[in-house]
């Protein structure tokens, strides 16, 4: 009788063990996804502060965030944000935002884009999309190599922008909501 309760206790304990592996895999690689640094620009803690605020993002807003670093060995070349759709992770058919920041070597320089897909394309301006490039807490720390601060602006802005509260839409809005008497 011993026996057979200890087979059923181990029996459940592994089944038990496989559900919670199982559960937490696909969780696990999802999360890992949206932060793609195969140049090591990040440290381990950056790289899961910017994974777990990209994954808020994404899921508070409904439009996925993502960011790739490269590094370039010669003159700058702006094929990244292509190189990564097409041979990291296919997003071009969803509402995405994509940051990709390049470090060339050859001229110690920090080189950054954005990319827009599907809805984003078309709720982001590319007058907004100059704004977050251009915005100081972008510019500065992205071209600083301070990437995590960097790159948490930028998110934080292309979320605004693609709700409409940032940059050019937002300029306007405003004193147009201010005659009309909405504000």
């Amino acid at each position: 009788m011993k026996t057979s309760v200890l087979k059923k206790g181990i029996a459940l304990s592994l089944i038990l063990l496989c559900l919670v592996a199982c559960l937490t895999l696909p969780l696990s690689a999802a999360e890992t996804d949206r932060v793609y640094d195969p140049s090591d620009m990040l440290n381990t803690t950056e790289t899961a502060e910017l994974t777990a605020l990209l994954n808020r993002l994404s899921t508070e807003h409904g439009v996925e965030m993502y960011l790739a670093t490269y590094l370039a060995d010669g003159p700058y070349d702006d094929f990244y944000g292509d190189d990564y759709c097409h041979r990291v992770k296919d997003i071009e058919d969803t509402d995405a935002v994509l940051l990709v920041v390049t470090y060339e070597r050859l001229n110690d320089t920090y080189y950054y884009d954005m990319y827009t897909y599907g809805r984003a394309d078309s709720a982001i301006s590319s007058k907004e999309v100059d704004y977050i490039l251009d915005r100081d807490e972008v510019y500065d720390n992205l071209k600083g190599g301070r990437l995590l601060d960097g790159a948490t602006a930028f998110f934080d802005l292309s979320i605004k922008a693609y709700e409409g509260r940032v940059g050019v839409s937002y300029a306007v809005i405003i004193p147009v909501a201010a005659v009309l008497g909405v504000l």
